[in-house]
């Protein structure tokens, strides 16, 4: 791995993947009309959908979250949240370089697709309103500490800024630590999601949690152990709770190792999806 935050090849793999159809900012141009026909085409439709233009930042990863059509969904954001524990970023240098990667190929993403975007990483805050901001997006990760900090602050965010999407892009505990780390996880997810629900007006939208890597599962005994049995039906429930209250649920894997090219891909892949 590299040891430059953002490498050139980071933004060359970047440019390699097209935006994410979801995301796309149709026109009236007949190219744009005919592209988005065989996004559309290329999906299958579910009962209640319509072929008229659908808002794809509306899809998630579950199979039950439904496709809304584009003119019934208001300008949406999303809230990016960095873990700056002292469990994440004692880790590696390498797992810290991965986090604000992934971070800003979401956040280009995001701002792509015309929707706001609030970065939170621990007590640290910052919004972006358009795509012209995407080198002060880029500067705000490069130049975040890398001295454990804060958890995250989701009161950082205000009130009026409205999101469709939460995502958590951290780990539930530092493999080196082990299994005692997991109540200190849960802890921060039960206060995220309560936060989350009170300041960010994020009812009938969805959360995204990103978890460890299956390699760092393995180190923990992710199935085996006692603890970490009662941990995964603590979150669960969590979970659960959060589901009530409207939200959609998916995860995805940030490996703590990986070249610029593999995580852009992976990034696209969970946009996809």
């Amino acid at each position: 791995m590299t040891n430059v935050l953002f490498p050139k090849d980071y933004f060359a793999a970047l440019q390699q993947v097209p935006l994410n159809n979801r995301y796309a900012d149709y026109s009236n141009s007949a190219a744009a009309r005919a592209a988005q026909q065989r996004s559309v085409n290329r999906r299958e439709y579910q009962a209640g959908d319509s072929r008229q233009s659908v808002d794809w930042r509306a899809s998630a990863r579950s199979q039950k979250l439904v496709v809304r059509p584009q003119q019934d969904a208001p300008t949406r954001g999303s809230v990016l949240c960095l873990d700056r524990s002292a469990s994440f970023l004692l880790e590696s240098e390498d797992r810290d370089f991965a986090q604000r990667r992934l971070a800003l190929a979401l956040g280009l993403r995001c701002l792509q697709s015309k929707a706001e975007l609030t970065v939170v990483a621990g007590t640290q805050f910052c919004a972006f309103k358009s795509v012209a901001q995407s080198n002060a997006l880029q500067d705000f990760l490069s130049e975040l500490s890398t001295q454990p900090g804060a958890d995250v602050n989701l009161e950082l965010v205000p009130k009026s800024f409205s999101t469709d999407t939460l995502v958590l892009l951290g780990s539930p505990w530092s493999s080196h630590e082990g299994i005692a780390q997991a109540s200190f996880f849960a802890t921060r997810l039960r206060s995220l999601l309560l936060i989350s629900e009170r300041e960010c007006n994020l009812p009938h939208q969805k959360l995204m949690l990103q978890h460890a890597s299956a390699e760092e599962q393995l180190n923990v005994d992710w199935h085996a152990s006692p603890p970490q049995s009662r941990f995964d039906s603590y979150v669960e429930t969590q979970l659960k709770q959060l589901r009530q209250y409207g939200f959609d649920s998916a995860s995805f894997a940030c490996p703590p190792t990986a070249d610029a090219v593999k995580l852009i891909k992976s990034s696209h892949e969970f946009l996809l999806h």
